[in-house]
């Protein structure tokens, strides 16, 4: 499934629960959700692309500084790449912020 249909499935969904709820479906409050939804799984596959990459470094250890910086600063870029493939409308750049505080806390 890709991301527009995963978008379109939680749309639907929305409406169907806040119809089903007696409640008036309202476009901007279903995109406001989907952001949250979709923002987070993003960051959680940029943390997990990150982390992944620190894993398997750690078993080269011991290794140079210098490797481990180079390697960082690759697999920062790999997590933001990510990150930037799913988001939706972080136009805030909140979520994208909370990656790199989530990539810094986890070395």
């Amino acid at each position: 499934m890709n991301t527009s249909e995963y978008i379109l499935g939680h749309l639907v969904q929305l409406y169907v629960d806040t119809i089903s709820n007696g409640g008036m479906p309202y476009l901007e409050n279903a995109v406001v959700a989907i952001s949250q939804i979709e923002n987070k799984a993003a960051v959680e596959d940029g943390v997990g692309v990150y982390r992944s990459g620190m894993e398997q470094l750690k078993q080269s250890f011991p290794v140079e500084l210098t490797l481990i910086t180079s390697e960082h600063q690759r697999l920062h870029t790999e997590a933001v790449q990510t990150f930037m493939k799913r988001r939706f409308k972080d136009d805030q750049g909140e979520h994208l912020e909370s990656l790199e505080l989530l990539s810094w806390s986890r070395r």
